[in-house]
């Protein structure tokens, strides 16, 4: 597991890579209805900035964006940035 902060917007997201290939990304100040779809696609976002990834078959989970990696064979955190 790898855990990573990213900006997106001026929004700060924690991504957490797990070892199986799935990414669960978090923004601690949503709660409840505020989840839309401009914030899913920054969550996006910063799990590309953070892991060089792009985020498939993702969905939402109490606010939290959960989906799995798919990396090019020369992705590296931090490509996004």
């Amino acid at each position: 597991m790898e855990r990573y902060k990213a900006v997106v917007e001026g929004q700060t997201f924690k991504v957490i890579r797990y070892d199986n290939g799935t990414v669960k990304i978090v923004d601690g100040g949503v709660f409840g209805p505020n989840y839309s779809y401009n914030l899913r696609n920054r969550m996006r976002q910063a799990a590309k900035q953070a892991t060089g990834c792009e985020v498939t078959d993702d969905f939402d989970q109490d606010g939290k964006l959960i989906g799995k990696l798919v990396c090019s064979p020369d992705a590296q955190p931090g490509d996004g940035e």
